[in-house]
């Protein structure tokens, strides 16, 4: 979510809508994790699941989800699969599923390193 434009250009409304709350999620999940409960199991007691995998399992994400976590486009994300630096748990009908922990493990390590080495990218 940086530059102006939404990083992938077919999402919809409903696309960016969950991929903001994933990212206002996340950042309430480290920094207030019983508050994030709370709310998860509100929204899955109303039927919206798709916010935590606090009942199905590690949190999941789609190519196009993780490529607005890391702020690259959908071919990246498939490049990093392919050299290992994201895992992919399998595919679905939407192609390849992979773990949001691991999605957002893989940005906090990039942008380390991109600080350390004061390079942009």
């Amino acid at each position: 979510m940086t530059g102006g434009k939404w990083p992938d250009p077919r999402a919809n409304a409903l696309d960016r809508a969950r991929a903001i709350a994933r990212t206002y999620r996340d950042a309430l999940t480290r920094t207030a994790p019983d508050a994030a409960l709370r709310i998860d199991q509100a929204a899955q007691g109303v039927g919206e699941g798709w916010i935590s995998g606090a009942t199905t399992g590690p949190k999941a994400c789609t190519v196009r989800e993780a490529a607005a976590l890391l702020g690259v486009n959908d071919s990246r994300v498939r490049q990093l699969i392919g050299s290992g630096h994201l895992a992919s748990q399998g595919k679905d009908r939407d192609g390849h599923v992979l773990l949001v922990d691991d999605v957002i493990a893989y940005r906090n390590v990039r942008d380390t390193r991109t600080r350390s080495s004061g390079t942009v990218g």
